[in-house]
């Protein structure tokens, strides 16, 4: 089922370069993310939104998606100077299949 956090969540997740995305963990996906430059606070913040309504019994409600959309265009605007979430996160981790 389509919703905003799950959305934001591959926005986030589709701009990095792991080995195995498909056996890729959420938390092995944050410090990829924080790894490649992204904010902590703002991955933490989709990381936990995502498992949460992913793997925890919570419902995808409008503020948990409003979250979701906020914590993105926020790491977004990290690299409104030009750099991509993709550039940024080629640059930071070398090697393995880009997601």
């Amino acid at each position: 089922m389509e919703n905003e956090v799950y959305r934001a969540w591959r926005e986030m997740t589709g701009a990095l370069a792991v080995d195995n995305p498909r056996s890729t963990t959420p938390a092995e996906f944050a410090v990829a993310a924080v790894d490649a430059g992204m904010d902590r606070d703002d991955v933490d913040t989709l990381t936990d939104l995502f498992e949460a309504v992913r793997y925890g019994a919570e419902p995808v409600t409008p503020e948990r998606e409003r979250e979701a959309v906020d914590a993105l265009r926020r790491i977004e605007e990290t690299y409104a100077d030009g750099d991509s979430l993709d550039s940024a996160a080629d640059g930071a981790n070398s090697g393995g299949d880009k997601r």
